[in-house]
């Protein structure tokens, strides 16, 4: 088996990044000479930023990130635009929660889309991270009108019975 290097990080890397979160979250690092302010106010507004802003994201708030709060869903470079986003997840050690069972980048298509026994069998096994990313995510479509199986709900219901996620 192979093992996959780290490509280069182009000088002007953009990173495209979505939130999974619904509410509004701004970020500014005040602290280091690296300003970064990323603005979301709901589930899947989108946001800019540059390589070093999403290091410094890493450093003051990891959990937005390594958690799938927040996703990087692309990049784009001139110096090398053959860079891939899974250059820099791989990069910034996000590879595993990509490829797990569910990926971040496709939580709402996850619950509509998938069969129960599926479904069940891919929340077991996905990354402990994200589980909290799909309930939040179940309980936003839910109030949209976008997630509707009363099966699904009750399975998720049953993972944190002390909160009615349903109403």
């Amino acid at each position: 088996m192979a093992i996959k290097s780290s490509k280069k990080i182009p000088n002007d890397l953009t990173i495209e990044l979505t939130s999974n979160l619904n509410g509004t979250m701004t970020f500014s690092d005040k602290k280091t000479k690296t300003n970064a302010y990323i603005s979301f106010r709901n589930i899947d507004d989108t946001d800019n930023c540059s390589y070093t802003e999403i290091k410094t994201m890493l450093k003051q708030s990891p959990k937005l990130i390594e958690k799938g709060y927040i996703i990087i869903t692309d990049v784009s470079s001139f110096e090398d635009p053959e860079f891939k986003v899974e250059d820099l997840l791989f990069n910034l050690n996000l590879d595993g929660l990509y490829n797990g069972s569910i990926n971040p980048r496709e939580i709402g298509k996850f619950l509509t889309t998938t069969k129960y026994n599926v479904f069940v069998d891919k929340i077991e096994k996905c990354d402990k991270n994200l589980i909290d990313v799909v309930l939040e995510r179940a309980v936003y479509m839910y109030k949209q009108g976008q997630f509707t199986d009363a099966t699904k709900m009750n399975y998720l219901q049953s993972l944190n019975p002390n909160v009615k996620m349903f109403k």
